[in-house]
């Protein structure tokens, strides 16, 4: 029997722009880990996720979709399963929205890394969403011996073909396995020196270590008012992200204790490029924007 799936642009208004991701609806049967990631090596975007019954071991049937307000979400790259995924989560959100016609306004995803709860203003519109994700701060104390230097192998590699200072480096080891790297801040160049990054990204997989999963690299840009971002993780098939929702779970709460403030406009400033609104609340890290749903397609996996 044919699955249901969509594919959606994440944290953006425009079709084409923002992240892709591939939701496929699991109904009327289930999947195995081996099929999950088979699906999602043949679909070839940063991340597909999975929508299934709340309980599980139930099987849903379509309808299920378009009544339910609580769903278990998995996440899989063309590499491997991925604890976190935020793009994934926003466009899984828009898909049952637009999709089903679901009238709920907020939708509960329970996931490897919680309940993780994305709401609309009105049942009527898909947009704009704003998603919970867990808050998971990183420390410099945790940054392995062999990341610290500017001339180790993992920095090289990663600013090969620029000239990058960077301020501070930390890791968000316990949860998310994220290395956030903040370059020093360059005037009026701040945007145009985080595009500038050219890593090599063969040499940068080789050089990763210690579960490494992400690499963050940010700085603030127009006085403290925006976060700037770019997410690159060869280590699980990506070697670069063009928006990275789990990533505001590291860098929200690491800006706030830098600049002191709890709310942040943000662009991550990959190719395909997005923005969103992003703050701190209590130790949620919350992110608003839209999400594009692309279409519909049958999937028959045998």
């Amino acid at each position: 029997m044919a699955l249901t799936f969509f594919q959606v642009d994440a944290f953006t208004t425009e079709a084409f722009r923002g992240n892709p991701a591939a939701v496929v609806f699991v109904h009327d049967q289930t999947l195995t880990c081996q099929q999950m990631q088979h699906i999602a090596i043949e679909n070839n975007l940063s991340e597909t996720a999975y929508l299934e019954h709340e309980e599980p071991g139930t099987v849903a049937d379509i309808s299920y979709f378009a009544s339910a307000s609580t769903f278990r979400l998995r996440w899989f790259t063309p590499a491997a399963e991925v604890a976190l995924c935020g793009h994934a989560t926003l466009a899984s959100a828009a898909a049952i929205f637009k999709g089903t016609r679901n009238p709920s306004t907020a939708l509960n995803f329970l996931t490897a890394s919680g309940i993780l709860t994305v709401r609309r203003a009105a049942a009527d519109s898909i947009g704009p969403m704003s998603m919970d994700l867990p808050s998971f701060p990183s420390d410099s104390a945790k940054v392995p011996a062999d990341w610290q230097s500017p001339d180790s192998e993992l920095m090289q590699a990663l600013f090969s073909r620029s000239a990058t200072q960077v301020r501070a480096v930390e890791f968000q080891h316990a949860h998310l396995k994220y290395l956030l790297i903040e370059m020093t801040p360059n005037a009026d160049k701040a945007a145009s020196a985080i595009r500038a990054i050219t890593p090599d990204f063969m040499r940068l997989k080789a050089a990763g270590s210690h579960d490494l999963v992400g690499i963050i690299v940010t700085l603030c840009d127009d006085g403290g008012s925006k976060i700037l971002s770019r997410f690159f993780a060869p280590f699980v098939g990506i070697n670069e992200d063009p928006v990275t929702g789990s990533a505001f779970s590291v860098l929200v709460p690491y800006w706030h204790k830098q600049l002191h403030k709890d709310s942040f406009q943000a662009e991550q400033c990959s190719a395909r490029g997005g923005r969103l609104t992003a703050e701190l609340v209590r130790d949620i890290s919350a992110c608003t924007r839209n999400a594009v749903a692309k279409g519909t397609h049958a999937l028959d996996v045998g």
